[in-house]
C-alpha cells in the first residue's frame, strides 16, 4: 500500500459523505503515504423529466442544477479534509460511471480507486462489475463487517510457472502483507488445487487407473503445490501467513471457507495474464465475485489494457 499515493474515492451520490467508509479508507491511506485524494461524483444525463416538474424545471435547467449541487458537496468536503492536512481535490464529470472513472483513472494517473460496494445480498452490481472487468488499476470495493477482521489473499500456483504470473501472486501477497501489518490483522493465503482428469481417470472404461494408482496421483499433485506455495510465502518471512491448500473448484471452495473464517477483506486478481485479446475478467474470477460477500482488493497484471478510451 506504500505505493498508493493518488487515490480516487467514488462517492456514487451519497449525502452523509464524511462517514463514507470510501472517505474513511482514503483518509487513512492518505495520511500513511503522505499522498492525495480525489473525491469524485459522476452525474448520469437524464432521459425526461417527470411530469411533477413540467412548467417548473427544463431537463436542461434541473440537470444542470443537481450537477451544480454535487459540485458544491464534493468541493465543500474536499476544502473540510483539506483543512485537516490531508490533501483533497474533487470531480464531478457527466456521462456513465464506469466509463468516467476509468477515465479518470487513466488520465490522472490514480494509483487505487476506492469506493463502497453497491448493496447486494452477494457479489456486486452491473457498475461495480464494469469496473472490476475493464479497469487496468487496483480496484477497493468496500462492505462494512464490524464481525469480520481477517484478510484472505487467493493466489493461483498454476501461474508460478510464469513470468508474468510470479510477478502477480507477489504483488497480490505483497499487498495482503501490507494490510494485515497496518491493521494488526491475520492474514490467510488460499490456493486450490485439482488432479488434471482425475474423473476420466476415476470412471472412464478406457482410461481407468487402478485406485492405489490414483490415490499416489492425488498425493504427488498436491504435495507439488504444496512445495510451490511454501516456497511463495519463504519470500515474506516478515509476516506470519496462515497457509491454506485446498482441493476443489476455486468458485466452490473459497466462499466455503470465507464463511467458516472471520473474513472481511479478499485481495485477488481478476484475470491472471495481460496477454488474451479480449480477456477482461477470467471466469474463474467472474463466478466467484458473484458469490463473495466481504470486500474485495481486485488486482490486474501489469500490461492489462482498458478497453476503455
Amino acid at each position: 500500500m506504500k505505493n498508493f499515493k493518488n487515490i480516487l474515492v467514488y462517492l456514487d451520490g451519497q449525502s452523509n459523505l464524511i462517514n463514507s467508509p470510501a472517505i474513511q479508507k482514503g483518509r487513512e491511506l492518505v495520511m500513511k503515504n503522505q499522498g492525495q485524494m480525489t473525491l469524485m461524483d459522476v452525474i448520469q444525463p437524464p432521459q425526461d423529466v417527470s411530469q411533477a416538474y413540467q412548467g417548473i424545471f427544463s431537463t436542461t435547467d434541473l440537470f444542470n442544477m443537481f450537477v451544480r449541487c454535487r459540485k458544491d458537496d464534493l468541493s465543500t468536503l474536499a476544502a473540510q479534509l483539506n483543512d485537516e492536512g490531508i490533501q483533497t481535490s474533487s470531480r464531478v464529470t457527466i456521462g456513465r460511471p464506469f466509463i468516467e472513472i476509468i477515465r479518470q483513472m487513466q488520465g490522472a494517473g490514480h494509483d487505487l480507486f476506492i469506493k463502497d460496494a453497491a448493496l447486494c445480498e452477494q457479489g456486486f452490481d452491473s457498475q461495480d462489475f464494469h469496473l472490476l472487468r475493464k479497469s487496468a488499476h487496483p480496484l477497493w470495493l468496500l462492505r462494512e463487517n464490524s464481525d469480520a477482521n481477517e484478510v484472505l489473499v487467493t493466489v493461483d500456483l498454476a501461474q508460478e510457472s510464469q513470468p508474468e504470473g510470479r510477478l502477480l501472486n507477489r504483488h497480490l501477497v505483497r499487498m495482503a502483507q501490507e494490510i494485515v501489518q497496518t491493521h494488526n490483522q491475520k492474514l490467510h493465503l488460499l490456493s486450490c488445487w485439482t488432479l488434471y482428469g482425475e474423473d476420466a481417470l476415476r470412471n472412464s472404461g478406457f482410461m481407468r487407473v487402478s485406485k492405489d494408482k490414483l490415490h499416489d496421483m492425488m498425493l504427488e499433485e498436491c504435495q507439488k503445490n504444496a512445495d510451490i506455495q511454501e516456497a511463495l510465502v519463504d519470500e515474506f518471512p516478515d509476516t506470519s501467513i496462515q497457509l491454506h491448500l485446498l482441493k476443489g473448484d476455486p468458485t466452490e471452495v473459497i466462499p466455503q471457507f470465507i464463511q467458516n473464517h472471520p473474513i472481511n477483506l479478499v485481495v485477488m486478481s481478476t484475470v491472471s495474464r495481460s496477454d488474451i485479446p479480449g480477456l477482461f475478467i477470467g471466469a474463474t474470477s467472474e463466478q466467484l465475485l458473484q458469490k463473495l460477500t466481504t470486500s474485495v482488493l481486485a488486482m490486474k497484471p501489469n500490461g492489462f489494457q482498458s478497453p476503455v478510451e
